[in-house]
């Protein structure tokens, strides 16, 4: 399996979720072993709703939105098809 698919929630937990859940960290360790993420085309619609509903209940800050939005960008780039 070099590729799977990858859900929002999942991704979401390791931003939202203290502690992260165990699940969530091994999906995050097959893609830093080179694994590729594929999601569906909403999929970056539905992270940022994550974000927000979960700065609006308090359980990040604007900061910490900003730099989980600015991870996404690192995330889905680095599992693109681009060079």
């Amino acid at each position: 399996m070099n590729s799977f698919v990858l859900d929002a929630s999942v991704a979401l937990a390791w931003f939202v979720d203290d502690p992260v859940p165990i699940y969530a960290l091994q999906i995050m360790q097959f893609m830093e072993g080179g694994k590729k993420a594929m999601v569906p085309a909403l999929w970056t619609l539905e992270m940022a709703k994550g974000f927000c509903i979960a700065e609006r209940r308090g359980k990040l800050t604007v900061e910490q939105t900003d730099h989980g939005l600015r991870q996404l960008e690192i995330i889905t780039f680095r599992n693109s098809d681009q060079p």
